[in-house]
């Protein structure tokens, strides 16, 4: 869906209505925004489009619109605190979305992320000149099917000052994003731009001490990939990670990669195998032939953007369905 701005209170919308039939409800999604900085920003995308002039504020305007005949909105749609506001008009129900974009919030998801990234490595290089503190750590892992992120792991006196550094900056960017999520949905592209989102799962990814926010996260990305504001990956990288800290079969895949024979082998176990095609293709996922191509061009499949080189691991132009 695109948008755009007409007037002080009203906007165009181009959307797609869901087929009708008497006595049913069927759902229609009109997405909206504000001005925000001179910008007018896309929120999702379909092709199939019709235009419906929608004021904010007056019922009058809305019983012009052929579809919206019953609709009642509220007295004051966009109160400056609103994201979201889901209503029934006649047959259909609605979910309005106010989401100005905001240059300065994507600043910090950028920043706060990559010096994350930097801490890890640098993290994982302090531990690897420790050996009775890497041994131990491997063996940690093995307990838990060889799963043992840096960043899941408790503070502790003895780690090296990078270890130490990394737990500290994870722990604060884990507390900033749940803050931030306290007052709105998923940080999708539309507010925060493809690098944005990218960042703020990357934060996510990575909050493996705070299990509770990313269990509300995976529920959050998935209205998000519905509505094109996140890349599917996301979806699937952070459930085959909550799946493999529970000691469960990943669902997409996402663990990976190349032998030395140049094959194509997964870290971890897949659930149900054979329908792993059929669950990545519902989610909008290349297939693993397509994957197995990225990899061979040296992309690392993260949906991150300097791992971001191959076809397989762009940014979809279409809204995948759940």
């Amino acid at each position: 869906m695109t948008l755009a701005v007409l007037g002080r209170n009203t906007i165009l919308v181009h959307g797609r209505w869901c087929p009708f039939k008497p006595g049913t409800i069927d759902s229609v999604d009109l997405v909206v925004a504000q001005r925000s900085n001179r910008h007018v920003r896309t929120l999702s995308r379909s092709t199939a489009e019709s235009k419906l002039p929608i004021p904010f504020d007056t019922a009058r305007s809305f019983r012009r619109c052929q579809h919206l005949a019953a609709a009642s909105p509220p007295e004051q749609v966009f109160p400056a605190s609103c994201q979201s506001i889901r209503m029934r008009c006649g047959s259909f129900a609605l979910r309005l979305v106010a989401v100005p974009s905001d240059e300065e919030l994507k600043d910090a998801l950028v920043a706060r992320s990559w010096a994350e990234q930097e801490a890890i490595v640098a993290a994982d290089r302090a531990v690897r000149s420790r050996p009775e503190l890497l041994q131990e750590l491997n063996r940690r892992a093995a307990a838990r099917g060889g799963f043992l992120p840096l960043t899941a792991l408790p503070p502790r006196p003895d780690f090296p000052p990078e270890l130490a550094t990394l737990l500290e900056l994870n722990a604060d960017n884990t507390c900033w994003v749940a803050t931030l999520l306290q007052e709105r949905s998923w940080l999708g592209r539309s507010l925060v731009g493809e690098q944005g989102a990218d960042c703020a799962w990357m934060i996510v990814q990575h909050a493996d001490r705070d299990r509770e926010l990313q269990n509300k996260c995976l529920e959050l990305l998935a209205e998000a990939v519905r509505d094109g504001e996140a890349d599917p990956r996301h979806y699937a990288m952070l459930a085959d990670r909550l799946r493999r800290a529970d000691g469960r079969p990943q669902l997409y895949g996402t663990y990976c990669r190349l032998t030395e024979g140049a094959a194509l082998t997964f870290t971890a176990p897949v659930d149900n195998p054979h329908q792993l095609a059929e669950r990545r293709r519902a989610l909008g996922l290349p297939d693993i032939a397509t994957d197995e191509a990225g990899l061979r061009a040296g992309d690392s499949l993260i949906p991150y953007p300097p791992s971001r080189r191959h076809a397989a691991n762009q940014w979809p132009n279409k809204t995948p369905k759940l």
